[in-house]
């Protein structure tokens, strides 16, 4: 394998987890309007729930299903709470930030905040291609449940339009908190996929996080194609400047495409459309 078709791969890879925490951003504040502080840190204690069954002995299917049960009830347990306080313009996003301490507190008292790997047992290829595998499926299936099944179709129609849906009889609030559900599941899918790339610690998601907010304001804050455009074209570029360029300037590379974003296009880089 080439160095450059390396490079590729490992940054679809990376792309894929900025990518699906995108998503997950995305499809949360159209239905809700809160931006989820704590989604990196719900993505960091599904890698966490990874490492401990495997640790238990689980193979590594069971392992990554328990990850993604884990972080599907911490976030819609999160969306439940904030449902409650739906219409306060501040009370939200300050639930987002205690959730997040609180769940980096909870992963380092119950599990320590020693770095750790999660091994795979499989080259640091093998762990970029089976990512990059992932990220695809996982967006496919995104796809196919939003535009396919009844209750996708609801979750679209409450980020477009909360008050028509609730007159054409879709229950908003057991909606909201399904996208919160889908959003965390997208979460601890982006965590398994950025784990084997670093040490697991209760911050680990931090950075990755912030190249998932510049994706998602790539897209608008409202479309999840643009985020998942974003995403990807993020990591790629990131991974190439790193490679080839500099390793600073990649690394900084997320606070640069955030600005410039948000002072040239905050309005997202595709087309939006207008309702009817």
């Amino acid at each position: 394998m080439s160095l450059l078709v390396a490079n590729l791969l490992a940054g679809l890879a990376v792309g894929g987890a900025y990518a699906l925490l995108a998503v997950g951003l995305v499809l949360v504040h159209r239905a809700t309007g809160v931006l989820n502080f704590a989604h990196g840190a719900v993505a960091a204690t599904a890698a966490f729930v990874a490492w401990a069954a495997l640790e238990s002995g689980l193979a590594v299917p069971l392992a990554a299903g328990a990850a993604i049960a884990a972080g599907t009830a911490v976030n819609a347990s999160l969306g439940a709470v904030l449902e409650r306080a739906h219409g306060a313009r501040h009370t939200p996003i300050l639930v987002t930030i205690a959730a997040m301490m609180a769940l980096e507190g909870a992963v380092g008292a119950t599990l320590g905040t020693d770095p750790r790997p999660l091994s795979l047992g499989l080259s640091p290829a093998a762990v970029d291609g089976v990512a990059a595998g992932l990220a695809a499926v996982a967006v496919l299936a995104l796809t196919a449940f939003l535009h396919l099944t009844r209750a996708g179709l609801a979750a679209r129609a409450v980020g477009s339009r909360p008050e028509a849906a609730a007159l054409a009889g879709i229950p908003v609030a057991r909606t909201r908190i399904l996208t919160w559900a889908l959003a965390g599941a997208l979460a601890a899918v982006a965590g398994l996929l950025w784990a084997p790339r670093t040490l697991l610690e209760p911050s680990m998601m931090g950075a990755p996080l912030l190249a998932a907010f510049a994706a998602a304001t790539l897209g608008g804050l409202r479309a999840p194609l643009g985020a998942m455009v974003g995403g990807v074209a993020l990591g790629i570029l990131e991974t190439l400047v790193r490679a080839y360029v500099s390793t600073e300037l990649g690394a900084s590379l997320t606070y640069v495409v955030l600005l410039a974003a948000l002072l040239l296009r905050p309005q997202g880089l595709l087309p939006q459309r207008t309702p009817a």
